[in-house]
């Protein structure tokens, strides 16, 4: 299948619109450095909590000096205006996406899915060829081209999907169909209380996600689905005031799915014609070129074992909620990597930590004091954040002398709109918690249905 598969992987392609999109990817991400920047993500984001809550079994990914830090940012700035010129592209590339990962990777409380996104398109563009046009590169190639593989093309169309029908996924469940919930809370906020509304983006985004991304593949629906990506993502951005410049990325990703030569000034004909007047080497040239270069049957070969196992994972990974006996999005155990977008909504209704000592005194703990309030909210998405943060409390309480100490909580939040409950007993000691894959968590209390 797959020797059947390789010849259209690697026919080549128009990659005009690909290059566009580098443009407005490098473009975008440097806004996004910006906001960063102006934002204190190094700062109030990993210096001004006294602990941060790595990812299980990546605990030893840890923050540079503060001064690191900062450079890592403009380095990553620097890497995006590169990208958008065309010029260092593939180093520039593969730097962004290890430096955005790096960063997603230091602490759950900075977690979104965007940012996960950014890291994934930029490590997908640094094997394409999407600077051999409009680019500082191309100025200076004797050979120039516009056509690229079919594969650097459909890698980004199927990341897109991904990033679309997973998150239709995610919305398949109860409180989403049959409660209409989280819906109904985010539009509250915006003052929309009409019930047809609410009944239209509850249903209209499900289909939306599942579909969206397939309909923009074939021509017939293209310019449809493009319409509805516009007005998808314009609403999006007026409704959430923490997703950045993610829409804006989206919408660019959309000129990936319509083809150059479907517009007239992208012809290959007037191309063709365009070069015999300038005497520039023709199409059959280009083509001679690009497969001289890379077509090579161990490079072929590479590509394809690349892309199967980076197609499986993206497949496979989100779907890791199938393995689990109790409610993931309840126990937080699928909110990261899984395209979990706008899911859920969690009101913290009340917060309050406590060290108890021997003789049974309870000391409150001003938890704001040492964690962030991007970390709080997410401690309330995923109570396993309980276990780092007991045992920070603990060794702070034997610091102060406290033998023995006893971490308690009064943590309780509502779900969904739903009444609020307190995650964990009060009594129970935090300290003492206990966490394994593929195993329920027992001292974690049911959600309230």
């Amino acid at each position: 299948m797959l020797n059947k598969i390789k010849p259209q992987l690697f026919a080549l392609t128009n990659g005009s619109f690909l290059a566009m999109f580098r443009i407005l990817f490098g473009l975008s991400m440097a806004y996004n450095e910006l906001y960063y920047i102006k934002a204190r993500l190094v700062d109030d984001g990993f210096f001004a909590p006294s602990l941060l809550f790595p990812y299980t079994g990546f605990e030893f990914i840890k923050p540079m000096s503060q001064s690191n830090m900062h450079s890592l940012i403009l380095l990553m700035l620097l890497c995006d205006i590169l990208i958008a010129l065309g010029l260092f592209f593939r180093a520039a590339c593969v730097t962004f996406s290890i430096g955005t990962f790096y960063i997603l990777m230091l602490d759950k409380g900075i977690y979104n899915n965007h940012i996960y996104m950014f890291s994934l398109v930029a490590l997908i563009l640094a094997f394409t060829n999407a600077h051999n046009q409009y680019s500082i590169k191309s100025l200076f190639t004797k050979a120039k081209t516009n056509l690229v593989p079919v594969w650097n093309v459909w890698l980004l169309r199927f990341q897109v999907i991904v990033v679309y029908f997973f998150g239709g996924i995610a919305k398949l469940n109860y409180d989403w169909i049959i409660n209409q919930e989280p819906t109904k809370s985010y539009l509250q906020t915006s003052g929309i209380t009409n019930q047809m509304l609410v009944s239209f983006f509850t249903y209209g985004g499900i289909i939306f996600d599942l579909g969206i991304g397939f309909a923009l593949l074939f021509k017939r629906t293209r310019l449809a689905a493009f319409i509805l990506v516009i007005l998808f993502n314009i609403t999006n951005h007026n409704l959430f005031n923490d997703i950045g410049v993610f829409p804006f990325v989206m919408l660019a990703t959309s000129i990936l799915f319509f083809n150059p030569e479907d517009f007239s000034i992208f012809n290959k004909k007037v191309i063709e014609q365009d070069k015999k007047k300038k005497k520039e080497t023709t199409i059959e040239e280009q083509k001679n070129n690009v497969v001289a270069k890379s077509n090579t049957p161990l490079f072929e070969n590479f590509a394809m074992l690349a892309i199967s196992i980076f197609v499986a994972f993206q497949i496979l990974f989100p779907l890791r909620f199938l393995l689990y006996t109790n409610d993931p999005n309840w126990t937080g155990e699928n909110n990261y990597f899984a395209w979990h977008m706008k899911s859920q909504v969690r009101d913290i209704k009340e917060l309050n930590f406590y060290i108890e000592d021997s003789n049974k005194v309870k000391y409150p703990v001003k938890i704001n004091t040492f964690i962030n309030p991007m970390q709080i909210l997410a401690l309330s998405k995923d109570p396993r954040m309980l276990l780092p943060l007991g045992k920070f409390l603990e060794n702070l309480a034997k610091e102060k002398k406290i033998s023995t100490p006893k971490i308690t909580a009064k943590f309780k939040v509502s779900y969904n709109n739903k009444p609020a409950q307190y995650l964990v007993d009060t009594n129970i000691n935090l300290a003492t918690l206990q966490y394994q894959y593929g195993k329920n968590i027992d001292w974690l209390k049911p959600k309230v249905e």
